[in-house]
């Protein structure tokens, strides 16, 4: 026996599992980290053979197993004997290379120990899902890198995915796809394995099946590769063999899982022919009037008769399945045949494209694709089901525009195209804003669909309905839906007409003579003297008429649902009340945003807008026929504020008569309970509509009652739901009050020697609560109101010295570190917020670090992954999905942090924290602290309009703060010399790269002022949050034109609106952008200023990283250029000063011009 035998590298893999959870982990939003890069790189030729490489067994493999040591490339494994046996067992019964079967026993075993030990059938088959799993996720590392190619878009630097996908397809995957493919399809059982494996062996079979199909179609999709009329015909050939029982499917499709997965396999290549024949090319085409000699089409005149002579075998008869597919085939033809630049080629002319329509829809073709949409595999499914959706869409839009499909009431095949289209959209946000957008042709004939169904309205409400509760997918598709309605749709109704209207004179003008009632809405008129246009003769003396009356279709809508329920007319209310709640749940994030400044419309029902805008909109109706409104309305003056305040006295004291009677027995009844929680209720509705008039005194009073209550409440044992009620809304009073003080408070003690005493006794009033809100943080309904209550005080009215005694006795810190490890995303920023401002001074850092925050954090960032970082989320639409408002958890850990090193100094405790989490962040969490210092990409110039999902990312404000809590973290630490550069010193050059690209940017920002090339922001940053919001409405307040307070306002805007919906084709790629200067908001200002603080941290920190080398050199008296940190080049630096010298010049000059209109006055 040989110690030692060396065998082919090839052989040996590293683990597809643990690749595929590394990529799924790593951000889409960037390239990948370099460890991955690399990876990549050294799978390529896994990649590029896929399968093939898992070999066969052969006599070699088999021989090198009896040595005892094994050399694989650079891989060395000691063969053991029981081990060998079973991998000799797995070869003949998989069929794999014995070398490659040990590698697979050996890693199975070290990963699950007890396998070893199981009986043979149960480690066969615990070994088979092993070999399935690796194969399947070497298939899906594929599908990734695909996927995160299409994702990322064009980009103007070299980016390792995307260089990597281009790379395999130049290399021939295709090829070896579609030989594959055909392998697994006509795959039999292996002899070897037995029999009770065949489930297994036939549902992981079909699973790959998937897998490689899913590849081939986003190779086509994007494309990476151009299918050529071969492909495509062998394509075509696999799916009629398919059909016609040739292939396995029908074999394996055993359980209903095989099932399923058999049934995605010809779902999958119906769509991959249906994407190949690019028929949204094809329209472009047809739209830009392009010869076909010079168009982008990939098959020729001949290509497409031989293609013919394959889709012409189809028999949609008996394989109702090849329907869709021949319906799209007909749709291909007509597009051809509408190009220009057709001569000499009449076989083209002469092929029966309608008569493939016919067979098509005799064969039920629509059905199926209905079918396809509402299967469940597509709804669970981790592939690229947006895309075959899109595929869908430009197939079903094709046709429209192609035959020009109209939606015609009562008629099965209009039903089944409105609830194809419906499928399609809902559901998948980016579809659903390609449609809004104007210049997306491929949307175009669905948008005239819809505008068809608008010039009907309220005739055809339920289509017009269920078509729009599709399409607002996401906030500003549902922004766009709202103003759709509530400013486009008009009135439509049948209307008698005199007998000399003849039926082909449409379009006629017509004026009501009287009032017309509003179909289906009791009261509600078109007044008299209404003009109308005739869209239609319905009858001898009947025409549909368009009035030029235009209500607002919410409001109609809103009629009509209000008699629908009394009426029982269940269809068209589901569908209505569906519109609504969809409207509504899609637009939380914007509740804030209502104002007349144009910003948003998207929360009109939850801000109660959709009342007020009822009332006027009833106020304003015709007065000859006035809606009737049940019950009456009294307008008059408003309250004052002083019989207000007056009844808060009052209310006030009645209130501690009670608790001072309820004190001495602690006990109450349920009566008394009620009675206090009506006060305490009416006390918080008062003090709300006065809180910014509040005196001093009754603001003692209100804290006086919150604090005796607290006190009692929180002492009483009977009712406890009753006094937690009570207890809550006396914290949020308590709240209320003290932000009141906080602000004016703190705007007058300056000026006013009396609101110095009015701050001091409210100051001493709080220290008196504090203890109380102490011991209500123990209950669990309590706990973050009170912590947030608390942390006013600290930050508003109290002084260390003051506060932290109390904290110290009465502050149950563990029971808040438990909190913290509940991953409830509504408590972790209250939380974190209260430790920061109790980080900021020593003592509270000591409490901090003794109470063990540094585990909990640890245990609270593994739990929650990159959930809580925001820059880590794709997209912040797509983090949206998930969590409707996302907190900066990570950004707020890394805030409180830095300054509880900032506060300890060089103490023993400041030291641990320094000790303790610098390995933490740069090698655990090393990718989320790149992810925030990723420099935003300038806007390409490639006016690639084809897929919507490749727009430039936008970033929030909060990304901005995220990535400056970032760098105050890495700036503390790296104070730290000796401890920082042992910690870093696997990542301190890629950071040092990353920060002085982000520098760069910064720095190169003002170099694309004025360029007339560049019609985009560099940076997108719309509000997105309620401060934003209200910021965002105000005006600058720096008022600078150079920098980048010129450069943020165009992409501080808030997300568009929807001008209008065009049902025309003919905007396609028109530039959206305008040359009107966007105003300066003090959003945008605070961006800018945003931006200059990062920069500053940027320098500070690479100042620090010189500082500390040129300190190295001087200890050991030479300097270490290898190792030197790079410096950011000259331009960049000249750069930022050039900004900073205008910014500054330009704040001089008018401080001179104010300084002399003074002198002068």
């Amino acid at each position: 026996m040989a110690d030692t035998t060396t065998v082919d590298a090839s052989l040996w893999w590293d683990s597809f599992s643990l690749l595929i959870t590394e990529l799924e982990n790593s951000s889409l939003s960037s390239d990948l980290p370099l460890n991955l890069a690399k990876k990549l790189k050294e799978n390529h030729a896994w990649f590029v053979d896929i399968l093939s490489c898992f070999k066969l067994p052969n006599q070699k493999s088999k021989d090198a197993l009896n040595s005892k040591k094994l050399k694989i490339g650079s891989q060395q494994l000691s063969i053991q004997s029981h081990l060998k046996d079973k991998a000799l067992q797995i070869s003949s019964c998989l069929l794999l290379d014995e070398v490659q079967s040990y590698i697979l026993v050996e890693r199975s075993i070290e990963y699950n120990s007890a396998a070893a030990d199981s009986t043979a059938p149960e480690f066969i088959h615990f070994i088979l899902v092993q070999y399935y799993k690796e194969r399947q996720c070497l298939l899906k590392c594929i599908r990734w890198i695909l996927m995160h190619a299409i994702y990322i878009g064009p980009v103007s630097e070299n980016n390792s995915v995307k260089d990597e996908a281009k790379k395999l397809f130049h290399d021939g995957l295709e090829s070896k796809l579609v030989y594959f493919l055909k392998c697994l399809l006509s795959r039999s059982y292996p002899e070897q394995m037995d029999v009770a494996l065949f489930n297994l062996w036939a549902e992981e079979t079909l699973i790959e099946d998937n897998l490689v199909l899913d590849i081939l179609f986003l190779a086509y999709y994007d494309p990476f590769c151009t299918c050529g009329s071969e492909i495509w015909k062998k394509f075509g050939s696999i799916y009629k063999g398919i059909l016609a029982g040739e292939y396995n499917l029908g074999k394996l499709a055993i359980t209903t899982e095989a099932q399923q997965l058999s049934y995605h396999v010809k779902v999958q290549l119906l769509l991959i022919l249906i994407e190949t024949l690019n028929l949204e090319t094809l329209l472009q085409m047809v739209h830009d009037e392009t010869p076909y000699r010079k168009g982008a089409s990939t098959f020729s005149f001949t290509d497409v008769q031989e293609m013919d002579a394959l889709v012409s075998t189809f028999s949609a008869f008996e394989m109702n399945e090849a329907g869709p597919l021949v319906l799209a085939w007909a749709v291909f033809l007509y597009l051809l045949t509408t190009l220009p630049g057709k001569d000499g080629n009449n076989e083209l002319m002469d092929i029966d494209h309608i008569g493939y329509v016919r067979q098509a829809f005799d064969a039920g073709s629509l059905h199926y694709c209905l079918e396809i949409l509402q299967c469940d595999i597509l709804k669970d499914y981790d592939g690229p089901v947006s895309g075959y959706r899109s595929v869908l869409r430009t197939f079903i839009s094709a046709f429209i525009a192609s035959y020009e499909i109209n939606l015609q009431p009562e008629d099965n095949n209009s039903t089944l195209i409105l609830d194809i289209i419906c499928k399609i959209y809902r559901g998948e946000e980016s579809l659903c804003i390609q449609f809004w957008d104007k210049g997306s042709l491929i949307d175009g004939p669905i948008r005239s669909l819809l505008c068809n169904l608008e010039s009907e309205f309220p005739l055809r409400t339920v289509e017009l309905v269920k078509l729009l509760s599709s399409l607002c997918e996401g906030a500003w598709p549902a922004e766009c839906v709202y103003t759709f309605l509530d400013s486009s749709v008009g009135i439509s109704s049948l209307f008698e007409i005199s007998s000399d209207l003849l039926a082909d004179d449409v379009y006629h003008i017509l004026e009501a003579q009287q009032a017309v009632q509003v179909p289906g809405i009791e009261g509600l008129f078109v007044p008299s003297g209404t003009c109308g246009r005739v869209l239609k003769i319905v009858g001898e003396k009947t025409a549909l008429v368009r009035w030029e009356y235009s209500p607002s279709g919410v409001y109609v809508l809103l009629l009509h649902l209000a008699q629908d329920m009394y009426l029982n007319n269940k269809e068209e209310v589901f569908y209505t009340l569906d519109l609504l709640s969809r409207l509504v749940s899609f637009n939380t994030t914007a509740v804030f945003s209502v104002s007349n400044n144009g910003l948003s419309s998207g929360s009109w029902m939850l801000s109660g807008r959709l009342a007020r805008m009822l009332l006027i909109d009833c106020e304003q109706n015709s007065n000859d026929y006035p809606l009737a409104i049940s019950g009456s309305a009294t307008s008059g003056e408003r309250i004052p504020n002083e019989l207000i305040l007056t009844c808060i006295d009052n209310i006030c004291q009645s209130f501690l008569s009670t608790i001072e009677t309820l004190s001495p027995i602690l006990d109450a009844s349920e009566d008394m309970l009620n009675i206090l929680a009506c006060q305490v209720e009416l006390l918080l509705l008062l003090t709300r509509t006065v809180c910014k008039g509040l005196s001093v005194d009754i603001s003692l009073l209100v804290m006086k009652c919150a604090s005796s209550g607290l006190k009692l409440l929180s002492e009483l044992k009977l009712l406890p739901s009753k006094a937690n009620l009570i207890m809550k809304l006396l914290l949020t009073l308590l709240l209320l009050v003290l932000q009141s003080n906080s602000l004016n408070l703190h705007s007058n003690v300056a000026a006013d020697e009396g609101s110095g005493k009015d701050f001091s006794k409210v100051s001493n009033a709080t220290l008196g609560i504090l203890p109380i809100l102490c011991n209500c943080i123990a209950t669990s309904e309590h706990c973050m109101l009170s912590l947030s209550v608390i942390d006013l005080i600290l930050g508003s009215f109290l002084m260390p010295r003051t506060w932290l005694p109390v904290l110290k006795n009465h502050l149950q810190m563990q029971f808040i570190m438990l909190k913290l490890q509940h991953k409830n995303s509504s408590s972790i920023p209250i939380i974190m917020k209260f430790f920061l401002t109790i980080a900021q001074t020593r003592g509270g850092a000591e409490m901090l670090y003794s109470s063990g925050f540094l585990s909990s954090l640890r245990v609270l960032f593994s739990q929650s992954g990159e959930a809580f970082s925001i820059i880590g989320s794709p997209n912040l639409s797509s983090a949206c999905e998930k969590v409707e408002i996302p907190q900066d958890i990570w950004g707020l850990g890394l805030t409180v942090v830095t300054a509880m090193v900032q506060s300890l100094g060089d103490s023993s405790s400041g030291t641990a924290i320094v000790e303790n989490m610098m390995p933490y962040f740069f090698s655990e969490k090393a990718h989320l602290i790149f992810n925030s210092l990723d420099a935003p990409d300038f806007p390409s110039e490639d006016h690639d309009k084809k897929r919507p999902r490749a727009q430039r990312p936008s970033i929030s404000f909060a990304n901005l703060k995220e990535t400056e809590h970032t760098l105050m973290l890495m700036c503390e630490l790296a104070k730290h010399w000796n401890s920082w550069i042992k910690a870093i010193k696997n990542v301190d050059k890629p950071l040092r790269e990353k920060c002085i690209h982000l520098l760069a940017f910064v720095s190169r920002g003002t170099q694309r002022l004025g360029e007339s090339s560049i019609r985009s922001p560099p940076l997108l940053c719309p509000p997105t949050l309620k401060e934003d919001f209200e910021i965002c409405s105000k005006p600058s307040y720096i008022n600078s034109k150079n920098g980048w307070f010129a450069l943020s306002p165009p992409g501080c805007l808030p997300k568009p609106k929807m001008s209008s919906v065009s049902n025309a084709l003919s905007i396609y790629g028109q530039a959206t952008e305008t040359t009107v200067p966007v105003p300066k908001t003090c959003f945008s200002d605070t961006v800018a200023v945003q931006v200059y603080k990062i920069t500053f941290l940027l320098l500070k920190f690479l100042c620090l990283q010189a500082e500390g080398a040129a300190k190295r050199a001087e200890e050991v008296g030479f300097v270490d250029l290898a190792n030197f940190p790079e410096l950011p080049m000259p331009e960049i630096l000249h750069g930022l000063q050039d900004q900073a010298i205008a910014i500054i010049v330009e704040f001089c000059q008018a401080n001179k011009l104010t300084e002399s209109l003074e002198i002068k006055n």
